[in-house]
């Protein structure tokens, strides 16, 4: 008997399937694809919100985090805590790699525009990345190694600040000196600043080049970007600082008793399944004085 339409299906099981998916990496096997599953979710949610957090309009009036949402993000956080285990070696194994952390500029690089292109075009292929390899390329070869490593939209911005990185690193004895310097950070803030130094890595590279290795001093950060930004105008109707960005979600991690580390990785790693349900409660009480699209 032929599986019934995705449409005709319940929400519930279509969004129980999205997490199966993402859990265990996979995009196929059930009875709808992820894409499918993700495309039917986005056609029944509500239109989203005129103004968004990138609209230099929206609102300033922060509201408080209704009970019903933090109960939304409550859901996400138990379902993965075993899963967080997992990454949390998985990011100081990552940290511990002798090329680190040249290892960590071409993971942040291969991220410009979202995490799949690192996570489908350049993890598997990181041992041609090697230090002592790429140092054995001639130009040429170098150039063209680089080349796979950003997303489309961002090479010509990005394929340049591989090349100084990778120069830089090279003319400063490699990257067990690189390591060496890190090591020698005593604060979150000497530590940003020496990732700042490099090009294209600004605040939330910064924080994130650290957290992916779960560096003590840069762990009980946020690194914010658009998903956790979109997430947190659906919580709070308010588009924040940067700063004021980052207490706000310590000040949920509190309510959610669970570390910041843990719920920067539950948020962009779910964010296409929490935002729908959160904007599905907006539905029901809109922001002050935004209208949604017709």
């Amino acid at each position: 008997m032929p599986a019934k339409p995705i449409a005709d299906a319940d929400k519930r099981d279509i969004q129980n399937l999205v997490k199966n998916y993402q859990a265990a990496g996979k995009e196929s096997g059930g009875i709808w694809t992820l894409a499918e599953c993700q495309n039917e979710l986005a056609a029944r949610s509500p239109p989203k919100l005129r103004k968004s957090h990138a609209d230099g309009r929206t609102t300033g009036d922060e509201r408080p985090v209704p009970d019903e949402h933090i109960e939304v993000l409550r859901g996400h956080v138990e379902r993965m805590r075993f899963e967080l285990t997992a990454m949390k070696d998985a990011s100081v194994i990552f940290g511990e790699h002798p090329d680190w952390p040249w290892t960590g500029f071409i993971s942040s690089y291969a991220t410009y525009g979202g995490s799949a292109n690192w996570t489908k075009n350049i993890e598997p292929r990181m041992e041609e990345f090697g230090w002592d390899r790429v140092c054995g390329l001639d130009d040429g070869d170098r150039a063209e190694l680089f080349y796979a490593v950003p997303n489309p939209l961002r090479r010509s911005q990005t394929l340049p600040r591989i090349e100084a990185v990778f120069q830089s690193i090279r003319k400063e004895g490699g990257p067990a000196k690189v390591r060496d310097r890190f090591a020698k950070a005593t604060s979150t803030e000497a530590w940003m600043n020496m990732l700042r130094a490099y090009p294209g890595i600004g605040p939330k590279y910064a924080r994130n080049f650290g957290m992916d290795v779960y560096h003590p001093l840069v762990r009980d950060h946020f690194a914010v970007d658009s998903r956790l930004f979109d997430i947190l105008w659906e919580l709070t109707f308010s588009k924040p600082l940067f700063d004021r960005a980052e207490s706000i979600l310590k000040d949920l991690a509190v309510r959610l008793d669970i570390d910041n580390w843990g719920l920067d990785r539950v948020l962009y790693s779910q964010s296409d399944v929490i935002l729908p349900e959160l904007r599905s409660l907006n539905a029901i009480a809109p922001p002050p004085n935004v209208q949604h699209e017709i």
